[in-house]
Formats: C-alpha cells, sequence, structure tokens
C-alpha cells in the first residue's frame, strides 16, 4: 500500500508520548541531521486547515537505512512497557497455575499458527 495523509481529529488520535518515548524518537531523528519536535496533540487536532504532511514525501524518498533507524527508535512509553509488562506477567502467572504450556497458544498475527 500507499503513504497516505490522515488528518488528527479527537477521535482518531491521542498523545504520542503516552505510547511510544518521544525523546528517544525526537533523539533518533535529530542525529540524522533532522530538526525535529512534538506537536502537542492539541494544536495539531485544532488546526483549522488540515495542512498535507511534509514528512510524507521525504519518508517516501528517503533511505531504507534512515527509515529504519527512525522505527528502530519507536520504542514504548515508561507507561505503555509498564502495561505490556504487566500483562506479560499475568499471562505468565495463568500459565504456571494451569496444565497447560505454550504449545497450547494462540499466535496472535496468525491466529491459526505460523
Amino acid at each position: 500500500g500507499g503513504l497516505r495523509n490522515v488528518f488528527a481529529n479527537e477521535d482518531n488520535s491521542l498523545p504520542l508520548g503516552s505510547i511510544l518515548d518521544v525523546e528517544g524518537l525526537i533523539d533518533a531523528v535529530q542525529k540524522w541531521g533532522a530538526d525535529a519536535c512534538l506537536v502537542p496533540r492539541e494544536r495539531a487536532i485544532m488546526a483549522e486547515e488540515p495542512r498535507e504532511c511534509s514528512w510524507l514525501r521525504a519518508l517516501a524518498e528517503g533511505s531504507d537505512e534512515i527509515e529504519m533507524s527512525v522505527l528502530d527508535a519507536m520504542t514504548p512509553s515508561r507507561s505503555l512497557s509498564a502495561v505490556v509488562d504487566s500483562t506479560f506477567a499475568a499471562l505468565k502467572n495463568a500459565l504456571k497455575r494451569s496444565n497447560l504450556d505454550l504449545s497450547g497458544g494462540t499466535c496472535l498475527h496468525h491466529r491459526n499458527g505460523p
């Protein structure tokens, strides 16, 4: 599929910092010599006239090395990491208490197996 603009609004967005480590992401972008900052969600969704994303074209024309570096820098925020860690801990504890083993699990990406 191709890249497309999807403009943020109250229904389709949330603060980026609630799911990603924004400081790490900005640092990764800046390491490539680009100027980067975070536009607060409130400001982004209140724009009267949405603008085209200037970064989208750069992404389409950019090198794979830079794109992968930026994608690798998209790590979970502390709060999301805590949720993931506690969820996995609960799953592991439930597994220990049951008669099941990991071979009885379901792949979340491929529900019918790998």
